[in-house]
Protein backbone atom coordinates (compact mmCIF):
# COMPACT_ATOMS: atom_id res chain seq x y z
CA UNK A 1 0.00 0.00 0.00
CA UNK A 2 1.38 3.38 -1.03
CA UNK A 3 1.06 6.72 0.77
CA UNK A 4 -1.86 7.76 -1.45
CA UNK A 5 -3.79 4.63 -0.39
CA UNK A 6 -3.44 2.82 -3.71
CA UNK A 7 -2.68 -0.87 -3.70
CA UNK A 8 -0.13 -2.53 -5.97
CA UNK A 9 -0.24 -6.30 -6.25
CA UNK A 10 3.12 -8.04 -6.29
CA UNK A 11 4.63 -11.47 -5.74
CA UNK A 12 6.65 -11.71 -2.53
CA UNK A 13 8.99 -14.17 -4.22
CA UNK A 14 9.63 -11.93 -7.25
CA UNK A 15 10.10 -8.80 -5.14
CA UNK A 16 12.47 -10.62 -2.74
CA UNK A 17 14.47 -12.05 -5.62
CA UNK A 18 14.72 -8.62 -7.27
CA UNK A 19 15.94 -6.56 -4.33
CA UNK A 20 17.97 -7.08 -1.17
CA UNK A 21 15.78 -4.52 0.60
CA UNK A 22 12.59 -6.38 -0.31
CA UNK A 23 14.24 -9.71 0.58
CA UNK A 24 15.07 -8.46 4.07
CA UNK A 25 11.68 -6.82 4.48
CA UNK A 26 9.54 -9.71 3.23
CA UNK A 27 11.38 -12.76 4.49
CA UNK A 28 13.35 -11.49 7.47
CA UNK A 29 12.28 -10.85 11.02
CA UNK A 30 10.55 -7.59 10.13
CA UNK A 31 6.83 -7.06 10.69
CA UNK A 32 6.29 -6.91 6.89
CA UNK A 33 7.25 -10.57 6.52
CA UNK A 34 3.91 -11.65 8.02
CA UNK A 35 1.59 -8.90 6.79
CA UNK A 36 -0.55 -9.15 3.65
CA UNK A 37 -0.33 -5.42 3.01
CA UNK A 38 3.05 -3.78 3.18
CA UNK A 39 3.31 -0.02 3.50
CA UNK A 40 5.70 1.57 0.99
CA UNK A 41 6.46 5.15 1.94
CA UNK A 42 7.55 8.01 -0.30
CA UNK A 43 6.88 6.23 -3.60
CA UNK A 44 4.89 7.81 -6.39
CA UNK A 45 2.06 5.49 -7.44
CA UNK A 46 2.74 5.42 -11.19
CA UNK A 47 6.49 4.91 -10.83
CA UNK A 48 6.10 2.19 -8.21
CA UNK A 49 3.59 0.35 -10.42
CA UNK A 50 6.07 0.56 -13.29
CA UNK A 51 8.86 -0.75 -11.04
CA UNK A 52 6.73 -3.72 -9.95
CA UNK A 53 5.68 -4.43 -13.56
CA UNK A 54 9.29 -4.35 -14.77
CA UNK A 55 10.49 -6.60 -11.92
CA UNK A 56 7.75 -9.11 -12.72
CA UNK A 57 8.40 -8.98 -16.49
CA UNK A 58 11.16 -11.58 -16.47
CA UNK A 59 14.68 -11.76 -17.81
CA UNK A 60 14.08 -11.11 -21.51
CA UNK A 61 11.30 -8.58 -21.27
CA UNK A 62 11.69 -4.87 -21.71
CA UNK A 63 9.24 -2.07 -21.01
CA UNK A 64 6.41 -1.75 -23.52
CA UNK A 65 6.87 1.98 -23.99
CA UNK A 66 9.46 4.48 -22.79
CA UNK A 67 8.47 6.31 -19.64
CA UNK A 68 8.50 10.12 -19.50
CA UNK A 69 11.62 11.72 -18.00
CA UNK A 70 9.89 12.79 -14.76
CA UNK A 71 8.75 9.19 -14.15
CA UNK A 72 12.26 7.94 -14.95
CA UNK A 73 13.60 10.27 -12.24
CA UNK A 74 11.29 8.64 -9.69
CA UNK A 75 12.07 5.15 -11.04
CA UNK A 76 15.82 5.74 -10.74
CA UNK A 77 15.28 6.86 -7.14
CA UNK A 78 13.20 3.76 -6.38
CA UNK A 79 15.71 1.39 -8.00
CA UNK A 80 18.42 3.04 -5.89
CA UNK A 81 16.34 3.09 -2.68
CA UNK A 82 15.38 -0.59 -2.93
CA UNK A 83 18.89 -1.61 -4.03
CA UNK A 84 17.77 -3.36 -7.19
CA UNK A 85 20.85 -5.07 -8.69
CA UNK A 86 22.52 -3.31 -11.62
CA UNK A 87 21.71 -6.15 -14.03
CA UNK A 88 17.97 -5.70 -13.42
CA UNK A 89 18.29 -1.93 -13.42
CA UNK A 90 20.15 -2.05 -16.74
CA UNK A 91 17.59 -4.37 -18.36
CA UNK A 92 14.58 -2.40 -17.18
CA UNK A 93 15.69 1.21 -17.05
CA UNK A 94 18.44 1.67 -19.65
CA UNK A 95 16.26 1.39 -22.80
CA UNK A 96 13.85 3.99 -21.43
CA UNK A 97 16.69 6.28 -20.34
CA UNK A 98 18.30 6.19 -23.77
CA UNK A 99 14.92 6.75 -25.44
CA UNK A 100 14.24 9.72 -23.13
CA UNK A 101 17.71 11.12 -23.75
CA UNK A 102 17.03 11.49 -27.45
CA UNK A 103 13.31 12.20 -27.36
CA UNK A 104 12.20 15.57 -28.60
CA UNK A 105 14.03 18.27 -30.45
CA UNK A 106 15.06 21.21 -28.38
CA UNK A 107 16.34 24.35 -30.09
CA UNK A 108 19.74 22.83 -30.87
CA UNK A 109 18.46 19.29 -31.49
CA UNK A 110 20.30 17.64 -28.60
CA UNK A 111 17.25 16.14 -26.90
CA UNK A 112 17.25 15.48 -23.15
CA UNK A 113 20.66 13.82 -22.86
CA UNK A 114 21.98 16.36 -20.32
CA UNK A 115 18.89 15.83 -18.14
CA UNK A 116 19.29 12.05 -18.24
CA UNK A 117 23.01 12.38 -17.55
CA UNK A 118 22.37 14.63 -14.51
CA UNK A 119 19.79 12.12 -13.24
CA UNK A 120 22.28 9.28 -13.57
CA UNK A 121 24.99 11.34 -11.86
CA UNK A 122 22.77 11.19 -8.77
CA UNK A 123 21.63 7.55 -8.85
CA UNK A 124 24.16 5.58 -10.91
CA UNK A 125 26.75 4.62 -8.29
CA UNK A 126 28.89 2.42 -10.53
CA UNK A 127 28.68 4.71 -13.56
CA UNK A 128 27.70 1.97 -15.99
CA UNK A 129 24.40 3.56 -17.02
CA UNK A 130 26.06 6.95 -17.56
CA UNK A 131 28.66 5.27 -19.72
CA UNK A 132 26.03 3.47 -21.77
CA UNK A 133 24.05 6.70 -22.30
CA UNK A 134 27.21 8.50 -23.43
CA UNK A 135 28.12 5.64 -25.77
CA UNK A 136 24.60 5.75 -27.21
CA UNK A 137 25.40 9.24 -28.53
CA UNK A 138 28.04 7.71 -30.77
CA UNK A 139 26.37 4.45 -31.80
CA UNK A 140 22.83 5.68 -32.32
CA UNK A 141 21.84 6.60 -35.82
CA UNK A 142 21.42 10.38 -35.95
CA UNK A 143 22.71 13.40 -37.80
CA UNK A 144 26.11 14.83 -36.96
CA UNK A 145 24.43 18.09 -35.93
CA UNK A 146 22.18 16.30 -33.44
CA UNK A 147 25.11 14.24 -32.12
CA UNK A 148 27.18 17.41 -31.56
CA UNK A 149 24.22 19.14 -29.90
CA UNK A 150 23.80 16.18 -27.51
CA UNK A 151 27.49 16.28 -26.52
CA UNK A 152 27.37 20.08 -26.19
CA UNK A 153 24.36 19.84 -23.87
CA UNK A 154 26.30 17.61 -21.48
CA UNK A 155 29.44 19.74 -21.64
CA UNK A 156 27.42 22.89 -20.95
CA UNK A 157 25.30 21.52 -18.08
CA UNK A 158 27.26 18.72 -16.39
CA UNK A 159 30.62 17.83 -14.86
CA UNK A 160 32.86 18.04 -17.93
CA UNK A 161 35.80 16.17 -16.36
CA UNK A 162 33.59 13.21 -15.46
CA UNK A 163 32.03 13.20 -18.94
CA UNK A 164 35.43 13.25 -20.67
CA UNK A 165 36.64 10.47 -18.38
CA UNK A 166 33.60 8.31 -19.17
CA UNK A 167 33.97 9.04 -22.88
CA UNK A 168 37.68 8.16 -22.88
CA UNK A 169 37.04 4.90 -20.99
CA UNK A 170 34.30 3.94 -23.46
CA UNK A 171 36.59 4.59 -26.44
CA UNK A 172 39.42 2.60 -24.85
CA UNK A 173 37.04 -0.31 -24.17
CA UNK A 174 35.88 -0.20 -27.79
CA UNK A 175 39.49 -0.25 -29.03
CA UNK A 176 40.34 -3.16 -26.71
CA UNK A 177 37.28 -5.08 -27.93
CA UNK A 178 38.22 -4.45 -31.57
CA UNK A 179 41.78 -5.66 -30.97
CA UNK A 180 40.49 -8.78 -29.20
CA UNK A 181 38.13 -9.57 -32.07
CA UNK A 182 40.88 -9.03 -34.67
CA UNK A 183 43.33 -11.25 -32.75
CA UNK A 184 40.74 -14.03 -32.65
CA UNK A 185 40.43 -13.84 -36.43
CA UNK A 186 44.22 -13.97 -36.77
CA UNK A 187 44.52 -10.29 -37.65
CA UNK A 188 46.22 -7.72 -35.48
CA UNK A 189 45.65 -4.09 -36.28
CA UNK A 190 47.91 -1.49 -34.68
Amino acid sequence: MLDDGSLVSASRRVMSRSSDVFAAMLSGSFRESTERRIRIRDAESGAFRTLVTWLHAGAGASPAAPAPLDELCELARLFHCFQVPEALLRRALLPSLVAAAFHGNDAEGGGNLAGVYRLLSTYDDAGGLRRDCVVSVFVRQMSLRRRCAAVASIVADCDTDEFVSILAAAFLDAIKLTETCDVRRGIFVE
